[in-house]
């Protein structure tokens, strides 16, 4: 499978609410370590995500890179519009990497 064509801004964003259904199905009444596993397996897939976006982002240019833009509500043309540039990525980063 070709990874540049999956809306990998769309999974970052969205890998924290697997998490917590996964900490809900796998709750413990004790101690709570399965919700922690799956707290940091969720956080691990979006910093891991957000390297790839790293790697694969062109610095020579301006633009937005890695858009993801999805009619949403055509009827009031409200789209589901992602981008990142430059400046966002470095935040993007370090967001991913100190949510664990």
């Amino acid at each position: 499978m070709d990874i540049s064509v999956l809306p990998i801004l769309s999974l970052i964003i969205f890998s924290p609410i697997v998490g917590i259904a996964l900490a809900a199905i796998f709750r413990d009444e004790g101690n709570g370590i399965p919700a922690k596993v799956s707290a940091l397996f969720s956080s691990g897939i979006s910093f891991l995500l957000s390297l790839h976006l790293w790697f694969n982002f062109d610095s020579s240019t301006a633009d937005l890179q890695m858009v993801e833009r999805i009619p949403w509500i055509t009827q009031f043309n409200i789209e589901y519009f992602l981008g990142l540039d430059g400046l966002n990525l470095f935040f993007f980063l370090i967001i991913t990497f100190i949510t664990p």
